[in-house]
């Protein structure tokens, strides 16, 4: 296989070297022998930061990495004849190295480097394959080796049997998935599955959509259901613990009753045409595409699992949590986000003697506290022989978690850092 693998990769590079003859710039630059040995690369990418200075929107990250690599390309006393030359530098990229390639390569210099083409024609490839979501530089170098050279080869059967599930996926539905998703797309995706769910699921939109903002980079919904309402216990003793603690799992029907995601949501929308493929999934949190619903009077069945399959209409990423309905409260909370906001009340619950996590809102009562007591705890307690219990303090309803707190309730659209971090500079300026 391998024989076969390099012989199909040579082939394939020998046609993209012919094509990138096409591609050689008309400009050429001359290196002065007077000066350091790599002078023309640093004036090059001086030039290049200077462009980037000058733009009407300037890069900030452009223009500092251009200062890294101008720094390291000048230290170096060898001259530099190839952009794998410089790929191990510190401040020099990928992007960086294909760029010193390109440069090379428009050189007079060139001609006297044959292994220099052939290396651009790789680093191009292996830049725009790194553009694909999911691919990776290990996948993209792997890709380039095999005769991979543009997106479309990616696609081929061939090379796509080199990528993993999930890379395949991502691969499938380039174009779709890095589009936003606006608001009236979401609020689609959630009337379609209210319209085929059973009617006791409760599904709300988080993430983003609750936020306020006017798009995402993916849809999420937190689904709950009556039938479950298993709360897994924290494992910490005490509340020193880390903020996010380990829970005890249990098998037996709470997992059974847990596995509705996988058994019944998941199937139910795959069924109607919705879901189109998957990325990750557990019995708690399920994640892939979706083919966005048309409008309510078009959402015809066949038609849509034809879309699924000739990959025709537009396709979004989506996120589905299934969580326990008695921690439905919490689990809006965390779900929501942002991930500033959701440390920020995880820390004050740390300060006043609480943990908070997906799971709900809990007290530390201590063995001393509680006595000698040898009934066993209920469903919402954990016990430590020698320390005392978690006991639940919050968990159905979003709002009893800031009551618990002493703290007000904060609108979901201000959940953000910048409402953590001037809470942060009002403390600051309060007299002690």
């Amino acid at each position: 296989t391998k024989p076969l693998l390099r012989l199909h990769g040579q082939r394939m590079l020998t046609l993209a070297r012919k094509k990138a003859l096409t591609l050689r710039p008309i400009l050429s630059f001359r290196f002065n022998s007077n000066t350091s040995p790599n002078q023309a690369i640093v004036d090059f990418l001086k030039r290049c930061q200077r462009e980037e200075e000058n733009r009407t929107d300037p890069n900030a990250f452009k223009v500092r990495a251009f200062g890294h690599a101008i720094q390291s390309i000048a230290q170096v006393s060898q001259p530099i004849k190839l952009g794998t030359d410089v790929a191990k530098l510190p401040g020099i990229g990928q992007s960086m190295a294909t760029r010193i390639s390109e440069f090379l390569y428009a050189s007079e210099e060139a001609g006297t480097h044959p292994k220099l083409e052939e290396e651009l024609v790789s680093a191009r490839a292996t830049q725009m394959l790194l553009t694909v979501p999911g691919i990776g530089p290990t996948s993209a170098k792997k890709l380039v080796a095999a005769g991979c050279t543009s997106l479309a080869d990616m696609r081929l059967p061939f090379f796509m049997s080199m990528l993993s599930k999930k890379q395949q996926v991502k691969v499938k539905f380039m174009g779709h998935l890095e589009k936003p998703v606006l608001r009236s797309e979401a609020e689609e995706v959630l009337n379609f599955c209210s319209e085929n769910l059973d009617k006791r699921y409760e599904i709300t939109l988080v993430g983003d959509y609750r936020r306020g903002l006017v798009s995402s980079s993916d849809i999420r919904l937190m689904v709950t259901h009556p039938d479950f309402v298993h709360i897994p216990l924290p494992s910490s003793s005490s509340s020193k613990a880390a903020a996010k603690p380990r829970t005890r799992k249990r098998e037996s029907k709470h997992s059974k009753q847990q596995n509705l995601l996988l058994s019944d949501i998941v199937p139910v929308l795959e069924r109607q045409g919705l879901i189109a493929d998957t990325l990750t999934s557990s019995s708690s949190a399920w994640e892939g595409v979706i083919r966005l619903p048309e409008k309510k009077d078009q959402w015809d069945r066949s038609e849509r699992i034809k879309g699924i399959e000739n990959v025709e209409g537009e396709f979004r990423k989506i996120a589905i949590s299934f969580v326990s309905y008695k921690s439905r409260g919490v689990a809006l909370f965390h779900l929501t986000g942002d991930a500033d906001f959701v440390e920020h009340m995880t820390s004050q619950a740390k300060q006043s003697g609480m943990l908070l996590n997906e799971h709900g809102l809990w007290n530390w009562t201590s063995a001393t506290t509680a006595g000698e007591a040898t009934e066993e705890v209920s469903e919402d307690q954990t016990s430590s022989p020698s320390s005392g219990y978690w006991s639940l303090a919050a968990s159905e309803r979003e709002k009893e978690i800031f009551d618990e707190l002493g703290m007000e309730f904060v609108d979901p659209t201000k959940r953000n850092f910048s409402f953590v971090s001037g809470k942060a500079k009002r403390r600051r300026r309060t007299p002690s």
